[in-house]
């Protein structure tokens, strides 16, 4: 198979019009690499030509460099961005057609359209040209927070750094003999798609939310003496196999970026098969201090490159000459949870779990490791999980913590597993049908909003929604339906629980590494303790978490909850709150097996990841969750919420009665003037206990706190004293009903439903005497 040189040239030629471009050449099989910068087309196509014929893997430089190089470029070669790329590649263990396709879709459906698309002859490349190169001055990171976004949003391979090679077009992509055996064959690089003149600002590009690390600065060390450098990796031993060379280099493998999920363990990789090799403790930092060489760039960014070297190559050499170690590191760590020290064991369905030492001995009774030979030439041998928990390389870490979207910190185990889904372009209609016709009822807005909510949710997984959603409905409607299939996006993120306890009971330690929430038929509206506890929960940045076992301890609170019942009384709701979306679910699919059954069959076949891709590409830009759709069932869910004072002025607003005053036995009429009337707080709340309405344990100090409630409705700062048939009384003078009904709903920041006429006037009724009653007396 022969290159297309011509192609590579009007790549080229696209991506940089006029060159410089810095090309590179490296063996299949690893090795010394070759680099070039070149100028002329010319002089390309006879570099390519040079380098074809199987021997060569070519590929070139995405960004500009300071000035012509003869090396493989690095971060501190680097000067300009000209664009961001992303690469996305094969699944492991897929069909591979399958996942090509897949990986193209992708990338063809993501906004903002890439500049060009190239078939890299394993997965897909995407570029995005800048209108100017972009100088860095010293400080790449701002791009490559771009490239990380773009690579996250995609679920794509890890090739963020600004100093990345990416195949060239029209070259052949030759796979290593590793490769070969497993399958892959030949494949001609080339351009799928390219509009040269689609151009962007890149600060447009949102950047990654990354987490600052710092490494551990303890842990055993090896002592390194004068460390110097290398003539080349010749100097190595001859068992030091090809791969391991061409690890060295690139500090990646560059035909399979997968392989390694970060730099540290590339570098962890590389020392141990130089331990293996026999190659002594200060070769190895010589070979991973040398910034010629790609293996050295994530340790000569700590702060101690000397050091922190000196700690892996002696983590490394411990794993690599002790199986059983490698083997309970692999699985287990000693870790600080809730003040107490304990073994994490990762599960084989991912989860953590948090045994006490003693039962990591009885688990591993079974078991033990040799440790030396005594002077009759027996072994000595100690219990494994012993042995383990006293090695100085065991892995430990200081904190435990759910860090949604970001990078932890070195000694910081973090919970967080990313998105259950693979976004991709796709059909989930009828999922959406439920979203529109069922949850939202058909409400226009209320859709837009559900659909913004959850992609805001999905988007950055670790922002803290402070309106969550509260749905109203009969059984069989839809509501866990829709809840447990968004529910789905976050795999074991999404906790969903049937009770109070599970939600607001002790040993919640399942909510720590929560994103959703879904309490189905859970109603707090009538529970003090239980409206009081959801507030925090929706709300509150940290929540208190208390695993069974340890100390409680504060955690950053990151879910979103969805709540569902078929009791009207749902949530409390103040009027003033933004907590909560309260919706009346539509029954209008209820009992139709055909659709729910349609739906989860769409769901099952690329429904989910086509919601997943339908959320990460919707437009977030002016949302603001907080102001949420004033619906019916909100407005009835506040008016229920009302409690003491709140709840007997606003129904005596309602139904523009006034109370009744009686003097001596006898009704009077409250005072009126032009439209006004004037209302005494304690006639107010003896009607209301008299009614039934307030009990009469709760009527102490209802006459104070009707007073403070009078006051701001009728924008007084203090109450008066008036003359009633003989005798004082202390109220407020309040306006005609209609302005008062105003008044009351700008107090609560929302619009009531009073009826239908709008000018109503209040109802001042005197109380029937005995001899009204006539023969009609009620007692």
């Amino acid at each position: 198979m022969w290159p297309n040189p011509e192609e590579a040239v009007t790549f080229l030629e696209g991506w940089r019009p006029g060159g410089p471009w810095v090309l590179t050449a490296i063996p299949p099989e690893g090795g010394a690499t070759r680099t070039v910068t070149l100028a002329d087309p010319g002089a390309v196509r006879k570099w390519i030509h040079d380098h074809s014929g199987g021997r060569w893997n070519l590929y070139f430089t995405v960004n500009e460099t300071a000035g012509p190089v003869r090396k493989k470029p690095e971060k501190a070669d680097m000067a300009a961005a000209t664009g961001l790329h992303v690469d996305v590649d094969p699944r492991p263990g897929e069909v591979l057609d399958a996942e090509r396709e897949r990986a193209l879709r992708l990338l063809r459906a993501y906004s903002p359209a890439p500049t060009a698309i190239v078939d890299s002859g394993g997965g897909y490349q995407d570029f995005w040209k800048a209108e100017e190169p972009v100088p860095l001055d010293g400080d790449a990171a701002h791009i490559e927070r771009r490239n990380l976004r773009i690579e996250t949003d995609l679920q794509a391979d890890a090739c963020h750094n600004i100093d990345r090679l990416m195949r060239l077009p029209g070259t052949v992509n030759w796979p290593s003999e590793k490769k070969r055996k497993k399958g892959r064959v030949a494949r001609l690089a080339s351009v799928v798609d390219a509009e040269w003149r689609r151009t962007y600002r890149l600060a447009e590009f949102p950047e990654a939310e990354v987490a600052k690390t710092t490494p551990a600065a303890g842990g055993p060390c090896v002592e390194l003496g004068d460390v110097k450098r290398l003539d080349s990796l010749d100097d190595l031993p001859a068992t030091i196999s090809a791969r391991t060379r061409m690890l060295i280099v690139n500090g990646g493998d560059p035909d399979d970026p997968s392989k390694y999920p970060s730099r540290s363990e590339v570098l962890f990789a590389v020392l141990c098969e130089m331990i293996r090799a026999g190659v002594d403790d200060d070769v190895m930092a010589a070979v991973i201090l040398d910034p010629e060489y790609g293996i050295s760039a994530h340790v000569l960014e700590q702060p101690k490159p000397k050091g922190y070297a000196g700690r892996q190559i002696a983590r490394a050499r411990a794993e690599a000459v002790e199986p059983e170690l490698a083997e309970m590191n692999a699985r287990h760590a000693m870790v600080k949870y809730g003040g107490r020290v304990r073994v994490l064991v990762e599960r084989s369905d991912g989860l953590p779990e948090f045994l006490k030492k003693a039962e990591l001995f009885d688990w591993y009774a079974n078991r033990t490791v040799k440790v030396a030979v005594d002077k009759d030439g027996n072994d000595v041998k100690k219990p494994l999980a012993e042995w383990w928990i006293k090695h100085p390389q065991r892995r430990d870490f200081e904190r435990v913590e759910f860090m949604p979207g970001v990078e932890s910190p070195d000694g910081v185990y973090n919970l967080w597993r990313g998105p259950a889904v693979v976004p991709a372009p796709g059909d989930c209609g009828l999922f959406l049908d439920l979203i529109r016709d069922v949850i939202a009822a058909g409400d226009g807005e209320v859709y837009e909003y559900l659909l913004n909510w959850m992609a805001l949710k999905f988007q950055q997984p670790g922002a803290k929604l402070e309106t969550s959603i509260a749905l109203r409905g009969g059984q069989g409607v839809g509501k866990s339906l829709f809840a447990e299939k968004f529910g789905e996006l976050f795999g074991r993120h999404f906790v969903a629980v049937s009770d109070q306890k599970g939600l607001m009971g002790n040993f919640n330690a399942h909510l720590q590494q929560a994103l959703l929430v879904f309490a189905d038929e859970i109603a707090a509206a009538k529970n003090a303790n239980m409206v009081g506890r959801l507030k925090t929960l929706v709300t509150q940045t940290h929540i208190r978490i208390e695993p069974k076992g340890v100390d409680s301890f504060a955690a950053p609170n990151h879910f979103a909850v969805i709540l569902a019942s078929n009791n009207p009384h749902i949530v409390a709701t103040d009027a003033d709150d933004r907590r909560w979306l309260v919706l009346d679910v539509s029954p209008a699919r209820r009992g139709d097996r055909t659709f729910f059954r349609a739906l989860v069959e769409q769901w099952q076949a690329g429904g989910r990841e086509a919601f997943a891709h339908l959320l990460m590409q919707r437009d977030l830009s002016g949302f603001e969750h907080r102001d949420r759709p004033q619906t019916a069932a909100l407005a009835e869910q506040v008016e229920s919420s009302f409690t003491g004072a709140a709840r007997v002025i606003h129904e005596m607003l309602a139904s523009g009665e006034t109370p009744e005053i009686w003097r001596n036995g006898e009704p009077v009429d409250v005072p009126e003037d032009g439209g006004r009337v004037f209302i005494p707080s304690g006639a107010l709340a003896k009607a209301a206990v008299a009614s039934g309405k307030i009990q009469r344990g709760e009527a102490a100090g209802l006459e104070k706190s009707l007073g403070h409630q009078l006051k701001k409705l009728g924008r007084v700062q203090r109450t008066e004293q008036v003359s009633i048939a003989g005798k004082t009384a202390r109220g407020v003078w309040l306006p005609t009903l209609a302005v008062a009904r105003d008044w009351w709903s700008e107090m609560h920041g929302r619009a009531f439903d009073w009826g239908d006429d709008p000018h109503a006037n209040w109802d001042v009724v005197r109380v029937p005497t005995a001899k009204d009653w006539g023969d009609e007396m009620p007692f």
